[in-house]
């Protein structure tokens, strides 16, 4: 079976390593095969632009 994943996701499997991820999105993840992961064009390209957006952001003060 393949997973096309959307942008939310994609975001909380980034946090399954870090234990900050959503509960179910970790049992999820780990009960299927990842090489049954796919991403869109659309979800990769959102990711990268708040990736990049959030390192142009000024310190908070």
């Amino acid at each position: 079976m393949m997973y096309v994943l959307d942008t939310n996701v994609l975001s909380e499997l980034r946090k399954v390593r870090l234990g900050k991820a959503d509960g179910n999105v970790t049992a999820w993840s780990g009960s299927v095969d990842a090489a049954d992961f796919w991403g869109n064009g659309a979800s990769v390209a959102v990711r990268s632009v708040t990736k990049s957006l959030s390192t142009c952001r000024p310190p908070a003060d």
